[in-house]
């Protein structure tokens, strides 16, 4: 992906969730999580990234959610899917 086309997508989900990406929230820590993962803009860049289908890319979110479940939810959205797209690669 390139990297002006992360940004836009960092923007767009700032926009959806009304908070800035870059600070870090005090409160609802896991909405970032939830608005990347369910961001069909993420979902559309990794599945052409990673050559996934829809249910490749829902299974391995799955995946990730199992090895990630006591993650740390206080990260950004950038960092959410730094996260993620580092996962996708080792996986």
């Amino acid at each position: 992906m390139a990297p002006a086309s992360i940004w836009l997508t960092l923007e767009n989900l700032k926009k959806k969730s009304g908070n800035s990406i870059r600070s870090r929230p005090n409160t609802n820590g896991s909405k970032n999580y939830v608005a990347v993962v369910c961001s069909p803009e993420v979902r559309e860049r990794i599945c052409e990234e990673y050559s996934l289908t829809d249910d490749q890319y829902y299974q391995l979110l799955a995946k990730f959610n199992m090895t990630n479940k006591d993650a740390r939810y206080d990260l950004t959205a950038e960092e959410w899917i730094t996260v993620l797209r580092n996962f996708c690669s080792a996986t």
